[in-house]
């Protein structure tokens, strides 16, 4: 913005920076980090393990003995256009297709099935839990225990 007025309206460094209200030492700073090794480092832990994102990188940089601030990792990090989301495809092992069992008679196949009821009263409480047997053939289902009315 600064340099675009002093090219355009040939204004002095000082009214320059007053219009775009920035102060005179911001125009005339210079970026005195070198991240050159940072930015190394990265890429290279990004060859070698292209699925890990920044905490697993900063870490092992860490372990690598270097003493670098996470600020200053996570701004190479994110100045490398690192952050994108890496979607890694997760491979399903092939399901065995095995083709269903048709019964040719009654009680060739059995499944079970629970079943659970809970009544509430003011007295308490009543849990009922009743095992049904079915065959492929359907069968009348008579309780195992004769129903008694609670009292």
């Amino acid at each position: 913005m600064v340099a675009y007025l002093l090219e355009s309206y040939s204004v002095s460094i000082s009214r320059a920076c007053q219009v775009a209200r920035l102060p005179k030492s911001m125009y005339y700073y210079k970026n005195v980090r070198d991240d050159s090794e940072t930015i190394n480092k990265l890429v290279e832990l990004a060859e070698k393990h292209p699925t890990e994102g920044q905490d697993l990188y900063y870490s092992r940089i860490r372990q690598q003995g270097f003493q670098w601030n996470y600020k200053r990792v996570r701004r190479v990090y994110l100045l490398l256009g690192m952050d994108k989301r890496r979607k890694v495809r997760r491979r399903v092992p092939a399901r065995v297709k095995v083709p269903l069992i048709v019964p040719e008679q009654a009680g060739d196949t059995w499944s079970m099935d629970f079943m659970c009821d809970v009544l509430v009263t003011k007295e308490g409480s009543v849990r009922s839990t009743s095992l049904m047997i079915i065959t492929a053939k359907l069968l009348p289902l008579k309780p195992l225990i004769p129903y008694q009315p609670y009292e």
